[in-house]
């Protein structure tokens, strides 16, 4: 994934033409270059020039400066997973041409009433960079800030050459996902019966009255038996009516299931409920058994 920022090499013979002699400026004065440089940085361009004669200009650009997205790189970023970004230059390794440094922004309202982006400052320490700087790592969003509903934030990196002269700043702005959130209060997710005996009762599990601007939804529906995690099921639908293995008799027969709703991106919320399943299979051998085929059958 590359974001739009980009520098790229202009015909600066087409700038040269295209300065108007009522600007006060002769085109073989000294003062045509800063003219030259506020034109290209109104049109996000930054070129290197140098004069030759009054009609010839050589110049190369700085260099090409972009991000590329290493982790978390769907259209929005996960607050709970780690955000890795790179930055990309042209021809030649970055280190080579300068040291970069990240800074991000969150929207703000300012005295006047506008908005404006403000510096997050890295008081958690959690924003690291690489050692040549040209990588930024962050483990969690949400440990950094607090994460609210449409939150956007943006990142920042600025090149600075080896003789310590600010050279270009890129930035990109990342638009935040948020988990599904239950809107119906009078659903969300429950196991009925409450108790029941394994392997005979049918368990009706189901999350409903949820909602997520990024769906389809996906439900997951899962519990541990032993070492193993057994998915009931995983897929677009909110309720399933399945059988259960023996809960545990050291919690007075107690089944946990972890049940998970997960948007398009795969940000997810996880509700854990409970049941009772108990055994009215006296004997053990049976028991065994029983459970071996249940499991066949999954």
């Amino acid at each position: 994934m590359v974001f739009d920022f980009n520098f790229h090499c202009v015909t600066v013979k087409t700038l040269y033409r295209s300065i108007p002699f009522s600007s006060g400026y002769r085109k073989d004065q000294p003062q045509i270059r800063s003219y030259l440089n506020n034109l290209c940085r109104s049109i996000s361009l930054k070129v290197l020039l140098m004069f030759c004669s009054v009609d010839v200009i050589i110049f190369w650009c700085s260099f090409v400066l972009f991000f590329r997205c290493i982790k978390n790189c769907l259209a929005k970023v996960s607050p709970v997973r780690p955000l890795t970004l790179r930055v990309v230059c042209s021809n030649r390794p970055c280190i080579t041409i300068a040291t970069f440094s990240w800074t991000m922004h969150i929207p703000t309202i300012n005295g006047q009433g506008k908005s404006t982006w403000s510096e997050l400052k890295n008081t958690t320490g959690l924003i690291t960079t690489s050692v040549s700087t040209t990588q930024f790592h962050l483990p969690r969003l949400d440990g950094l800030t607090n994460i609210k509903e449409t939150q956007k934030f943006q990142v920042q990196v600025t090149a600075t050459d080896h003789n310590g002269i600010l050279q270009e700043q890129a930035f990109s702005t990342f638009n935040v996902n948020s988990p599904p959130k239950l809107v119906n209060q009078g659903t969300g997710c429950q196991v009925n019966p409450t108790e029941g005996s394994a392997i005979i009762t049918n368990f009706n599990i189901s999350c409903l009255g949820w909602y997520d601007n990024d769906i389809p939804l996906r439900y997951a529906f899962k519990y541990k038996f032993s070492f193993s995690t057994i998915i009931i099921q995983d897929g677009k639908v909110g309720n399933v009516t399945t059988k259960l293995p023996l809960g545990d008799p050291d919690k007075d027969y107690e089944r946990n299931l972890t049940l998970q709703i997960i948007d398009v991106y795969g940000e997810f919320s996880t509700v854990n409920v409970t049941t009772k399943v108990r055994c009215l299979i006296t004997d053990k051998q049976t028991l065994a058994i029983s459970v071996k085929r249940y499991l066949k059958l999954r």
